[in-house]
């Protein structure tokens, strides 16, 4: 019903295998796919050497980079797929690497095909979804003024 609806059988599979864990798309993977964990690196060795956007948000690299890890599997949670994948290009690749490490594997898989496949992204949808990215890091930031921040690197 799903592929007649219009979804792609690849997120089927996700949907599918979302009901059995990170174990059971693991198995999954083992048996059935061919990707490697060396995809997510050749994907972001890819990004570094690719010219930067010109709508960088220095704005949440900054913010981001002062976050510890725990804060940002946080973050991650509440900020959509479509918008994180609409503003990671501009990410440094020190940030876009701390992403994917602080994202379970499926996620970070997800997220690197929808980046792989998005179409360029028009400046106003790509500042938009950094407005909404800050708005949900200042709301994380007043909801919990005590949690550690990792010190800023100097």
């Amino acid at each position: 019903m799903g592929i007649q609806n219009g979804l792609s059988p690849k997120r089927l599979t996700e949907l599918l295998l979302s009901f059995f864990g990170e174990e059971g798309a693991r198995l999954y993977a083992a048996e059935f796919t061919d990707a490697s964990p060396g995809d997510t690196e050749t994907f972001l060795r890819g990004l570094e050497r690719a010219s930067p956007s010109p709508d960088r948000p220095d704005g949440l690299n900054a913010t981001l980079d002062r976050l510890n890890d725990e804060d940002i599997q946080h973050c991650l949670r509440e900020i959509g797929t479509m918008d994180l994948a609409k503003v990671f290009k501009g990410f440094n690749p020190k940030i876009q690497r701390r992403v994917f490490n602080n994202l379970p594997q499926r996620g970070a898989t997800f997220l690197r095909e929808v980046i792989e496949h998005m179409e360029a992204v028009a400046p106003p949808d790509a500042a938009e979804a950094q407005e909404r990215i800050a708005a949900i890091l200042s709301d994380l930031r007043a909801d919990a003024p005590g949690r550690a921040r990792r010190p800023a690197a100097g």
